[in-house]
This record gives C-alpha cells, structure tokens and sequence, in this order.
C-alpha cells in the first residue's frame, strides 16, 4: 500500500506519462457518462464546458475499447483508499491519502473541492463503480473482507474460509481422534488443553464433557425468521413435580456452543474479536464466523444424522412477581429441535389449533409467553423502558441480487451502454419491511435472552468469576441547569418550572411508561434523550437503567455466540468455571473490553 502511494503520488506531482494517460481516459468516460451517444451541438457543447479539454467528438467505439492499465488501476485504489480512510480520524488530515487525491482529481476541473463526495462520484463517473455502491463497507474501521480496502482482513477471512471447509471435510475423523484422544492415558488435564493447541487446532474433544447433562428428549423450539440459517437459541419449558407435590415451571434457554469446537486462540476466535460481530448491510451478512461452521456446525439445528448437539443452557424458574427464584447453569445435549418462525408462534398463540403446529406446542407457547410477560412487568417495575421509534429492514430481492465485480475493474463495466447490456446501469430492486418487535412472539424470545443473561451473572457471581457485564448509569439529572428560560414539552400535565428540572422531566417520562410493554413515546423519550447514559461493556456487574436490572448480578449477553464475540467471551468463561481454572482474569478482562466496543 505504501509503495503504492509513493509510486502515484510521483506520477502525480511530476505530471508523468501514466497519471497524463489516466486523465485523458478519465475526461473521455466523465464525458460519456454525462451525454452518452448524444453527438447532437447542444450536447458536445455542454460537455465541453463540463469536461475541460476532452477530446471531441467522443466515439462510442473508441469509449467501449477503453481498458485500465496496471498504472490506472493503481491510481483508481488510490483514490478508493481516500474514500475508505475518510472519517477515520477526527480531524481531516488524518487521512493519509489527502495528500494524493487532489493532485489526481483537481486537474480535471471537474468536480470542484476534492472530498469524498467527489472522489465518489469520479469512480462512478468513469464506471469503475455502480451508482449503488455502499459507502460504508468500504470504511477502514470496518472489518470486511472482499473490498480488497484491508488485505489483513481479506487474508484472514480466506484462511477461516478455507479451515472451515477443512473442517467439514474432516470432522468424521476429528471425531474418531477425540474419542480417541479422550480415552488416552497421556491426556490427564483437560482444563490445560487449549492453551496448547495452535490457532488451526480445533478442541481434540469436549473439555467439558463431564459436566454435560443429555436433554436430548426434551423439546427445544428454535424461534426466528424464516430466512435465518445460523440460529443461535432455543427455548424449552418444563413441569417438574416434587415428591412432596410441589410444582416448579422451569424455562431453559438453549444456546448454541461453538466454543465446543474453538478455543479462545483459535484462528476463528482471533477473526471474531476483530470483528466484534456479524455485520448485515443489505447487500449480503458479513459473519463474524465462517458461514459454513455457523450453519452447519454451531447452529441449533436438528442433525441429518439425528446426532446430539452440543449447547449451553441456561434455566430459570420465575415467580408469579416475575422475579427469578431459582436458577441452573449447565453444558447440555440436545436433539430434539423444531423449528419455528415468528408468524408461526404468533398464529399458533392466537388461535386454539395452532395451524402447522401441535396443540401441545399452542400449550407450551402460551405457558413461554406468560412466563416472559411476568418477568417483562417485574423489569418494568424496577424502570426498564423502550421507545417506540419504528425499526425496518432494508434488503434486496432475487431479482435484484448485487453481482459479483472485482473492486478495480479492468474497464469502466458500469457505463453506459455495457453497463446496460449487463443489467448494471439500474438499481437493484430494494424492499423494505417495517419490523414490529412487539409481536407475542419476538416480546416472548427477548424477554426470555434477557432471563438467559441474568442466569449467567447469577452463576458468575455464585463462582466468583468476571463477565463482561453490560451496564448502563440512571441519567445525570444533577447535570443540567435550565435557568430561567421557558423549555417546551410534549409531557403532559408537566408545569413550566417542571419544564426546568431534569429529575421532574425523567420522572414524568417513567410514568407514562406502559406498564405492560415497556413501550413509551419516542416523543417523550426524546425529553430524556440528552440524559441518557450510554450502555457499555465492564469488568465488573452494575446497574442496567433501562432494562431494569438494578442488583448485585448485573446484566450480560449471552444468547448469541454465532454472531456476537462477547457472548464467546462469556462462555468460555463460564465453562471455565466448571473445572475450577479461570479462562479470563479480571485484568485481561478489562484490556479486551475497549476493543469490543
């Protein structure tokens, strides 16, 4: 890369051949793109007062025979370099290529001040990039692979990609090894393996096997949308009957356990705290693990084979005030996976037959759901809250699928006419759904990750381990003044001098509350807004203000480990403490914490 910029950067100031070349292609294709085949005066004449300097007249042969040399194409990743460094650092002169860009683009006279705009709008005038094109995959802050804007990265997802398939070709026999490796005299200290197997080792075998209780036969109900492919969960209720007669209503959350296969060394591991976490612009997901070993491996899924899958589950009984009585920790087995979307559970827990579902599955669902509920309206009652501004789901349909292009193209594909003879000259078809969270069902699995959390810091606390625990601080209220000037509100039944005072405002907020949902008015929360302290990641269990968690335990996620790395932390911390040697001290705790955030 610094070579590279060395090496256009002396085209540039010395006015050489190659950055000469480049312009009178550029001035061609600038031109072309504005008038395409239209020879008429008027059009020539308004693209010469464009286009200083192109050659006229432009002949769409000559235009459709143009290529991109080696040198040309050095100068276009240059100028997608300025774009990616762009807003990478908080003054402008931290983008490197600020020196460069303007001694390619200014000469053009074009485009006028050379920003990010310009620069955007130079690639997508001489078709080296669509109309469409997604700015913000190509941010250098952003770990994604195939925009060739970080070769580390683009490395580092093909060497995962290609340990993936690997281990899809050879898991048959890794798993004869382990059952091999487990019973071999040799191997007397589980709890020390991982520390000396390198970053291409899987686990040999399953260092917490002891402790894994066979809930095969139990039902699990994995609940997501009917595209999801890598499900991180599911959820199972139970009645267990005492001797003595007594009735507990236990809810497990099952969650997937790829730390069965990955050490937190392992090649995957170190791609996923670079990652932090799946990423899902619209044109395609960005996972923060191999997508094979997600789907295929790690996945709550039932096998082809009907083999049992390994888990994590997290069990809780909850009281008829929604508080959580007793609680259970434990690595798992399961088999027995139906798979569920949201619409399905919605229509099943409206209706009495349950459609495509089971009578028994209506029962279950509606047991799940009061469950939820009773837990939701204690969380509410200790303050937790969410406003109702509307979320939505942007993609793409099959129709419009983004096709696949090599960042620096060898010729200007994207102009007019190739462009649409290629059906690329368009943009793709977009949809866009309003997501409602508030369906019985999404309100029911929320609720239930939220108990899975606070099951996990209950064990921390009882083994005296470090998470990395989710916190959020009460508003500041005690750091705003307002004087004496008038402040408008859309609260209701809030006097003027009310108007003026930050605890009365956050205490008129928290009573229009619904009591049931959590839900207030995105107008009322915006009162509060400038209030609010961030929710962020700590070595130690604090308060969560607006989930409504407030004791000793603390709050931590734990429910998705397919596509959060925090949740990863969580888990080999936790299976850690089975076997009594901590993964994470405190310290390396609070060292990994800044950049997972």
């Amino acid at each position: 890369e610094i070579r590279r910029f060395e090496r256009v950067l002396g085209w540039a100031r010395s006015k050489f051949p190659e950055i000469t070349g480049f312009w009178t292609k550029a001035r061609k294709l600038i031109a072309y793109s504005l008038i395409g085949d239209k020879d008429d005066e008027k059009s020539l004449q308004s693209v010469t007062g464009l286009v200083p300097e192109c050659e006229l007249p432009l002949d769409r042969q000559d235009i459709l025979t143009i290529e991109f040399s080696d040198s040309d194409k050095d100068i276009i990743q240059i100028i997608r370099c300025f774009i990616s460094y762009h807003g990478s650092g908080y003054r402008q002169v931290d983008n490197p290529y600020q020196v460069v860009v303007p001694l390619i683009l200014k000469p053009l006279r074009v485009y006028g001040d050379i920003d990010v705009d310009a620069a955007t709008q130079f690639l997508v005038d001489i078709g080296a990039w669509p109309k469409w094109q997604n700015l913000n995959l190509y941010d250098i802050r952003v770990p994604i692979e195939g925009m060739e804007v970080n070769p580390a990265v683009d490395q580092d997802a093909m060497d995962c990609q290609r340990l993936a398939e690997q281990f899809l070709r050879d898991r048959d026999n890794m798993a004869a090894a382990a059952t091999a490796a487990a019973a071999s005299p040799l191997i007397q200290d589980r709890t020390n393996v991982a520390t000396s197997l390198g970053p291409d080792d899987f686990m040999p075998y399953d260092d917490v096997e002891k402790y894994r209780e066979d809930l095969s036969d139990m039902l699990v109900y994995t609940i997501d949308d009917e595209a999801t492919m890598d499900i991180d969960d599911g959820v199972s209720f139970e009645r267990v009957v005492a001797t003595d007669g007594s009735v507990k209503e236990w809810v497990h959350i099952h969650v997937a356990d790829p730390t069965r296969y990955i050490h937190a060394n392992h090649r995957f591991a170190q791609f996923a705290q670079h990652r932090v976490t799946s990423l899902y612009p619209p044109e395609r997901t960005y996972h923060m693990l191999p997508k094979q070993f997600s789907i295929e491996v790690a996945s709550i899924k039932a096998r082809r084979d009907g083999g049992l899958v390994p888990a994590l589950t997290f069990s809780a009984v909850i009281r008829k005030d929604g508080t959580i009585e007793d609680f259970k920790f434990r690595p798992s087995y399961i088999r027995n996976i139906r798979r569920c979307t949201y619409n399905e559970v919605d229509d099943a827990i409206a209706s009495a037959s349950g459609n495509e579902l089971h009578s028994e599955d209506v029962a279950t669902f509606k047991h799940l759901c009061a469950i939820a509920q009773r837990h939701r309206e204690d969380r509410i009652r200790t303050g937790a809250f969410h406003h109702d501004l509307p979320m939505f789901k942007v993609g793409l349909s099959k129709s419009g699928a983004l096709p696949q292009f090599p960042q620096v193209p060898s010729t200007p594909q994207f102009l007019l006419p190739v462009a649409s003879e290629a059906g690329l000259d368009r943009l793709p078809d977009i949809h866009i759904s309003k997501v409602d969270l508030e369906t019985p069902s999404q309100a029911m699995v929320s609720e239930l990750m939220i108990v899975a959390g606070r099951v996990a810091t209950r064990f921390a606390h009882a083994h005296n381990i470090t998470l990395p625990f989710r916190t959020q601080e009460s508003p500041a209220c005690d750091n705003y003044e307002f004087g004496e000037i008038e402040i408008p509100t859309a609260l209701p039944n809030l006097s003027p001098a009310d108007a003026r005072n930050a605890k009365a405002i956050l205490r008129a907020v928290m009573e229009q509350v619904d009591p049931h949902t959590g839900l207030v008015k995105t107008a009322y929360y915006d009162e509060i807004r400038y209030m609010m302290n961030p929710a962020i990641l700590s070595a130690n269990p604090g308060p969560h203000f607006s989930v409504g968690i407030n004791d000793q335990f603390g709050y931590a996620r734990v429910t998705s480990p397919i596509r959060r790395y925090v949740d990863l932390l969580s888990h080999w911390q936790l299976k850690s403490a089975l076997y009594k040697k901590i993964m994470f001290s405190r310290k390396t705790l609070e060292s990994l914490i800044p950049k997972l955030l």
